[in-house]
C-alpha cells in the first residue's frame, strides 16, 4: 500500500486525478514493483478546479462522487475521490471483501454515501487496530476530513512496516509462494497426464485401449459383417457369425489386403493425434 500511496501522492502533486483506482488497475512488473495503470478517466486540474462528470468504479466511487452524479446541485469533487478508492483496495486487501456490496446498485450507493460499513467478523480477527484506524481515515464520507495521500503515508501503520525485521524481504516471500502455487498446480496437472502408447503394446491387445476400441470393432465388422446373417425382421444374429459360409461369399485375398491397409492407417492417425493431445496438455 505504500507504494499505491506514494504513487498517488505523486499523481496529485502535479494535480493529477485518476478517478478510477481499483485493484484491477493495479500491476506489479516482474520485479515485484506496483504499477498503476488504466488514466482513461485520468485528468489534470487547474489551481482550485473540480469536477462534476461521473466517472469510474461503482464500488470504488467516493459519496462526494455518487452525491453529484444523482443531484446537479451538490457540491464537486476533487483529488480526495483517489484515497477513497485507496480505502476501499486497503480493505479489500485485508479482509478479502469490498467494505460496500450489495444485488441492488442502489442500495450500495446508498451505503457509500452513508459510509456503512463494518470491520468486524472473523475476516477481521488478524487485522491490527493501526490498519483498521488507517482505513477510517481514508473511507471518511466528508472529503474535507480524509486523509490525503501524504498524511497517509505517515500513519502509524507504514511506521510499524518500517520496523520489520530486516531479513524479511516481502517481495521474495510473494516470489516464493507465486513459484509454489504454480509448482502444485503443476503437479496436480501430472496426474492426468496420460500415458504414451507402446506399439508393442497396441499390436498385441489393440483392444485394451479405450481409444482404439471403436475403430477395431469398426474394422471387425468391415472384414467379416458380410458373415452374419439377418432374419426376416433384418436383425443382426450373432450367434451366426463364425457359421462356416459358402467360400464365394466370403472377402477375396486382395479386399482383405486392402481393409488391412486401411486398419493400419487409421492407427496411425490416431496414435498420431493421441500424442498431439499429449503434447498440448504439456
Amino acid at each position: 500500500m505504500s507504494s499505491i500511496f506514494n504513487a498517488v501522492n505523486h499523481l496529485h502533486s502535479h494535480r493529477i486525478v485518476h478517478r478510477d483506482l481499483k485493484l484491477e488497475n493495479i500491476l506489479m512488473d516482474s520485479n515485484m514493483n506496483i504499477k498503476i495503470t488504466d488514466f482513461g478517466f485520468a485528468v489534470q486540474l487547474g489551481e482550485n478546479e473540480t469536477l462534476h462528470d461521473s466517472f469510474g468504479t461503482p464500488g470504488y466511487m467516493s459519496p462526494e462522487l455518487l452525491k453529484r452524479a444523482q443531484n446537479a446541485d451538490m457540491p464537486e469533487y476533487g483529488l480526495p475521490v483517489d484515497l477513497w478508492a485507496c480505502g476501499v483496495i486497503l480493505y479489500t486487501l485485508l479482509s478479502g471483501l469490498p467494505p460496500f456490496w450489495n444485488r441492488r446498485e442502489n442500495v450500495m450507493f446508498r451505503m457509500i454515501k452513508d459510509g456503512q460499513y463494518t470491520m468486524t467478523g472473523a475476516a477481521w480477527e488478524g487485522v491490527s487496530e493501526t490498519a483498521k484506524d488507517l482505513i477510517r481515515h481514508l473511507l471518511v464520507v466528508d472529503a474535507d476530513e480524509r486523509y490525503t495521500a501524504a498524511q497517509a503515508l505517515q500513519h502509524p501503520f507504514f511506521n510499524i512496516e518500517r520496523t520489520r525485521r530486516r531479513d524479511f524481504m516481502p517481495k521474495r516471500t510473494l516470489k516464493a509462494h507465486i513459484i509454489l502455487i504454480w509448482s502444485i498446480n503443476r503437479l496436480r496437472t501430472l496426474h492426468y497426464k496420460p500415458q504414451p502408447i507402446r506399439g508393442k503394446e497396441l499390436l498385441e491387445n489393440p483392444y485394451r485401449f479405450k481409444s482404439y476400441r471403436k475403430m477395431v470393432d469398426s474394422i471387425a465388422f468391415l472384414l467379416y459383417g458380410h458373415w452374419i446373417r439377418k432374419d426376416e425382421h433384418q436383425s443382426q444374429n450373432r450367434a451366426t457369425l463364425f457359421q462356416a459360409e459358402e467360400k464365394s461369399d466370403l472377402l477375396h485375398h486382395e479386399q482383405i489386403f486392402e481393409q488391412s491397409r486401411l486398419l493400419g492407417e487409421q492407427s496411425e492417425a490416431l496414435q498420431l493425434k493421441h500424442q498431439n493431445e499429449m503434447h498440448e496438455k504439456t
